[in-house]
Formats: C-alpha cells, structure tokens, sequence
C-alpha cells in the first residue's frame, strides 16, 4: 500500500498522458487554465493528467502512469496523523464508486510546508456504468482556515473582557434575540445561561414593566436607534433592583445589520440617594419660605444643588480615569492582532480578507481618537486649573509651531495680527486655537493651499449688549480661511458634539473638535460664532474678555 509519493521538483512544464486524460484540446485548455487544482486518474487510481495549478499546490510534479492517488508527497488529516494514499477522498471515490465531498485534509510539500485542502473526487463511469477513471478539484482553504482562527480568537477575547468588566454585558442577534450574556449577568440573576437566551432574560423583569421594555426594545430595535431605559429587575436574592439599560445597534464591515450590543448597571443606590436629596430639598425649601429674607431661601437651594454637582463632577472624573484605560487597552490589543494578522496575510492574493483587516485599523484608530477626544471634553471643568495674563500672540505661536509638518505638507499659509492679552486657561486657550486650526487645515479645498488669516478688534458697547455679556472690555478675534465652506443654516449644528457635515471617508475626525471650542469659550465668559458659504471658505469669530491695557487697536 502506497504510503506517500516520492519528493519531485516542479519543471518547466506540466506533461499530459493519454489514459483517462481530457480527450479534446478545448477541455486540456479549459483545465490547463483553472486556478484551481485539478487532476485525473484512471480506474486503479493512477495520475493520468494534472494542470500547473495542482503542481504549485503539491510542490511537486508527480509521475504520471506511477504516482497513484493524490500528486501529494505526504497528507494527514486534521489530527495531523499521516493517511496512507488509498485512503485518501480520490482512492474511495475510485473504489466505491461515490463522489466524495466535505473531507478536508493536509497536504505536504516535499520541502515541509503545510496547506489545508478540500478535495471533491468525482469517478468517471463507462456506458455500462463501470467505473474507467476519475478526476478530482483540490480547492486550497488555507487562508481561509487562519481568518476563522483569527475570529474565534477574536470573539474569545471579546469573551474574555467582558466577563471581567463589572457591567452586565449582552448581546442580541438581528431577530431581536439575545445571544450573549457575560457572567456579570448570570450571577447577577442567579439564572442559567440557557435561561436567559432568546426571550428567557424578560422572565427577570417585574411584571409591572415587562410590557413597557419590551414595547420600547423592539421600537429601538426596529429603527435601529440606541435603546435606553430603567426598569426593575429580580436579583439572585429575590430583590427587584433598579437597572439602567442602553444598547447600540451593530454593524459588520459589510454594512449588514447584525443586531445590539448592550450594557446594564444596578442604580438602586444612586436612586435612594436621588429620592433623599428631593425629600431633602422638599424639606429645606418648606423651612425656608418661612424666612422672610427671600435670599436666603435661594442660597440654600443653591448650596443642595452644588453638593449634587460636586458629585456628578466626581463621577465624571473617575468615569474618565476608567475611559482612559479601560477602553483604550483593548483597543490597543486589537491593534495590535489586527497588525500581526495583516503581516501574515501581506502576500493573500484575498483582497477581500486584505479589506476586512485594514477596516479594523481604521475603526480601532478612529475610537481611539474619539476616546481621547471625549476625555478633552469631559475633563475641561478639572479642579486645580487657574487663569492667568495669557499672551493670545504666544499662543497662536506655538500652535503654529505645533502643525509646522503638516502646514508644509499643504504649502499652508497662516497669517495673524497682534492679538490681544486675556486673563485666562492658557492650556484650554491652546486647545481653542489649536482646533480652529486644524479644522482649517482640515476642510481645504482639494488641490488648494489653505491660506488662513487670523485678525482682532475691538468689541462695541452695542455688541457687548447684543450678545447679552457682563460690562467689560471685549475684543473680537476671527480666524478666515480659503476652504470648502458649508451652509449657513448649519452654523450652529457644527458646535454640537459629534455632528458632522462631512462623511468619514472625506474628512476624518470624531466631530467633537468644534463643541470643545465652544465650551472652553463658555468656560471663559465669551461667545463664539461661524459665518460661511460653500466653496467660499468659513470664519470663526470669538468674542473673548480682555485686560484692558493690553486691547490691540485697529490699523
């Protein structure tokens, strides 16, 4: 019994046989030319004819008349335990007469490289139904065998991490029905896995509010919106404790709708301490309209309403603290598996898999920006950050300084004024100008240089009225610039975070830029504005306070 074939070299040309072989030279060409393997036998199993697809496969070029079987030179199965030639799917096809299919295998090549195949043996029968021969298609699966292993190992991780998150993780399939729940979830129910898939999680929910989640979970889910409520779920101890759920929809790369994933957190204590603060509140508002100095009353209020804001400040920066590693590692891991699988695929002749891995870079970048975007954001209220004399001339310096690669890439031109000084953040006054800049930079015409213009003046005393600001000095700075402009009807659009104008593919970014600059304006008494025409270039007037002595007057 033939237990492997003899190790060959591949010559310059593949050689065709008489016996059992394509018996025209349309059908020579037409299997000469398949980028597929495919060879054939005669009825003892003998090669009689293979095409240069099935030579590059096998590493070899097998004899024809003599090698039997499988060109091959060694093969396994998927248990890596060798199988002897007659064995293989082509030897049993021929022997039984059958068409074998779904019998995948290893082959070998003499110089050691492995290639999972799946082979699909046909026989070739006479007039009288005798079996004279038979061919055989060896489709090469490898590169599809690693981007399975790639996703299983991929959805482990994502197993992996949330079972150690301490929210309740969970996920739905494109029908509405739950197909994952992390083990936060199951302990928090005390409930089997099995009873929770499907439609079984609704059992948790207090009778009273079954109804209303379900109704307002398939309104989410039918306009693929974020899905946000509070209900009363039954813990593992019998309790019904308030739960605040969101879920987001979801999306392969493809764009096809695949379902939500979802998180849920037990608020029952921060809903106490809500119901106590009102009940507090109720209280201290009854004793003090019995004071006859009205002032008082409204302090107090007041003095209840900032312990509730020092609070949420509190949350937000420990909110923050987690955001900045907590969702950033992951990120990084995907990055990182994301950039290892590319190298090892950098030779497929699969641009589809090729495709598949670069969005997964592209995606993991842009959350990683969005991340850190929204921490800016967030962390714009921070304790400790004082304001001082800021020199804006400083500034818009070392800003410019700060982009110098990136404005001599567009041949950018960035001229400025003498600005005024302010009593202000100069960090949060670099962020200010910083974005102005690069969304400048940002939105330039394509084939265009940017050419930005920064310029002040004073503000009037009818102005500072207009837009309603405390008496002071003001002056007005406003950064012009050549690029592609937008509708005017969307000026105020544009400082709401994540709104954007443009696609993703067009201009990159997280949409947050804008409404950070809005809020740091805000944070410094002033006002901010946007004038525009498409293709005409846009302008960004800020309206700051300004020590006085240090007011630029017009030239």
């Amino acid at each position: 019994m033939q237990k492997s074939n003899s190790p060959a070299t591949l010559p310059n040309e593949i050689h065709l046989q008489s016996i059992s072989q394509p018996n025209n030279s349309f059908d020579r060409q037409l299997l000469a030319g398949m980028p597929v393997a495919c060879y054939t036998c005669d009825k003892d199993g003998y090669i009689t004819y293979f095409n240069a697809a099935a030579a590059e496969l096998w590493g070899r070029n097998p004899i024809l008349g003599k090698d039997q079987w499988c060109g091959s030179w060694k093969i396994y199965d998927l248990s890596g335990n060798q199988l002897a030639l007659d064995t293989l799917p082509m030897g049993l096809a021929l022997q039984k007469g059958i068409s074998i299919f779904g019998s995948e295998i290893i082959i070998e090549t003499p110089e050691g490289l492995r290639r999972n195949v799946l082979p699909h043996p046909q026989p070739i029968f006479d007039s009288e139904g005798g079996v004279i021969g038979g061919y055989n298609i060896l489709i090469d699966i490898t590169e599809r065998k690693k981007a399975e292993k790639a996703v299983r190992e991929s959805k482990e991780r994502f197993r992996t991490v949330a079972d150690t998150v301490p929210a309740m993780i969970w996920m739905s399939g494109s029908k509405k029905e739950r197909i994952f729940f992390n083990k936060a979830w199951t302990n928090y129910t005390g409930r089997k896995l099995e009873q929770e898939l499907g439609d079984g999680w609704l059992e948790n929910l207090h009778p009273d509010h079954r109804e209303r989640i379900l109704n307002l979970y398939n309104e989410s889910f039918d306009a693929r919106k974020i899905y946000s409520a509070q209900y009363l779920m039954r813990r593992a101890d019998g309790e019904y404790r308030w739960i605040s759920a969101i879920g987001n929809p979801r999306y392969a790369l493809d764009g096809n709708f695949l379902g939500y994933t979802g998180a849920c957190i037990d608020i029952t204590e921060e809903k106490l301490a809500s119901q106590v603060l009102e009940q507090k509140i109720v209280e201290r508002t009854t004793e003090i309209f019995t004071m006859t100095d009205q002032l008082k009353a409204t302090n107090a209020i007041l003095e209840i309403k900032n312990q509730e804001l020092e609070r949420s400040n509190d949350e937000l920066e420990q909110f923050a603290h987690i955001a900045s590693h907590d969702l950033q590692e992951p990120l990084r891991k995907i990055q990182m598996f994301a950039g290892r699988l590319q190298e090892e695929i950098a030779t497929s002749i699969n641009q589809q898999v090729l495709t598949y891995v670069e969005k997964i870079n592209q995606s993991s970048q842009r959350m990683s920006n969005l991340i850190k975007d929204v921490l800016d954001y967030s962390s714009l209220h921070q304790k400790g950050l004082s304001t001082k004399k800021t020199d804006l001339n400083t500034i818009v310096k070392e800003v410019i300084n700060d982009f110098d690669l990136i404005i001599e890439e567009k041949n950018a031109v960035i001229e400025y004024t003498t600005l005024p000084v302010l009593k202000g953040v100069p960090l949060q006054m670099s962020q200010l100008f910083g974005n102005l800049l690069s969304n400048s930079l940002k939105y330039a015409k394509k084939g265009v240089a940017p050419h930005i213009h920064i310029s002040s003046i004073p503000v009037t005393q009818e102005e500072i009225k207009t837009y309603s600001l405390p008496n002071g000095t003001y002056s007005k700075i406003t950064i012009t610039d050549n690029g592609v402009g937008f509708e005017q009807e969307y000026a105020e659009k544009i400082f709401i975070a994540f709104q954007r104008l443009h696609g993703k593919q067009e201009f990159d970014g997280t949409g947050i830029g804008l409404a950070l600059c809005r809020k740091i304006v805000d944070l410094h008494k002033g006002v901010i504005y946007a004038t525009s025409k498409p293709g005409a270039g846009a302008s960004f007037h800020l309206i700051l306070p300004t020590i006085p002595d240090n007011i630029q007057k017009p030239k």
